[in-house]
């Protein structure tokens, strides 16, 4: 198993953030739900085309409490990723099973392929099975948030986010691309677009930060990640439902002022 390192670092930069959590030995999505989760049992497959590596599944205990964790390993994902993860979706709400995703991509495969296997489509159903499933979801975002494809399946009940974790609607590099025809300003574009952990935490679209003090890879982040889906499970039912959606269909009202600063 890679080590994460010491990731304690106060002021750095968006881009920096950005550089960091691209750094290959940064644990994946495999390696945190080993971690985090004893017992596990992997499902793969989307029974439809195939399976996609850069979605893992895992039945598992966290803590003493099985869940169902659905983790993003940082690929571009494919319609198959997408499927698995509306399968796993499905059997959490059939098992009566929290749900926990790890997200880190850099967003959907935007090859040919996947755009005539139906990638669009995926997405939009992964939306549709996160929003509607019956149980407690929680969204752990470890890494690199890109776009929909990450997006798809964060819309949980609340969302945790590490210290140096980013989320943004494009890379800055295809950001400065467009804009300017200049990769070279992604730096700039890091900073403008407000796309680092505490920036959601603002816009009120990440609910806690982790900090990434020693000791948070090895148990410290596994305790925090269950004391808050045991909270979620102490809240009626169709109430969490009722407050989730609210959550993000108002998602970002009284804040696009800030995001144009």
């Amino acid at each position: 198993m890679r080590t994460a390192g010491t990731w304690v670092v106060s002021k750095l930069t968006p881009w920096e953030r950005l550089q960091l959590v691209r750094d290959p030995s940064r644990p994946d999505a495999s390696e945190i739900c080993d971690r985090l989760l004893d017992d596990t049992f992997e499902l793969r497959g989307d029974r439809s085309s195939g399976d996609d590596a850069a979605v893992v599944v895992r039945l598992g205990s966290l803590v003493g409490m099985r869940v169902v964790a659905i983790g993003q390993n940082r690929g571009r994902i494919s319609p198959a990723g997408f499927r698995k993860a509306i399968r796993a979706f499905g059997i959490a709400g059939r098992l009566g099973l929290p749900v926990l995703t790890i997200i880190d991509t850099r967003g959907a495969d935007p090859l040919p392929q996947s755009e005539g296997g139906g990638i669009a489509a995926a997405i939009a159903a992964t939306f549709e099975a996160m929003l509607a499933c019956p149980t407690p979801t929680l969204a752990l975002l470890t890494g690199e948030g890109g776009s929909g494809g990450a997006l798809a399946m964060a819309v949980a009940d609340r969302v945790l986010a590490l210290a140096n974790a980013v989320f943004s609607v494009i890379a800055p590099e295809g950001a400065a691309a467009i804009l300017y025809r200049d990769a070279g300003r992604a730096p700039e574009l890091a900073e403008r677009l407000r796309i680092t952990a505490s920036d959601l935490e603002g816009f009120t679209l990440v609910d806690r930060l982790i900090e990434e003090a020693p000791g948070v890879w090895e148990g410290g982040m596994r305790d925090i990640v269950a004391a808050e889906m045991a909270g979620l499970g102490g809240i009626d039912g169709g109430k969490r439902l009722e407050a989730r959606s609210e959550r993000w269909r108002s998602a970002g009202n009284g804040y696009l002022g800030q995001w144009a600063r």
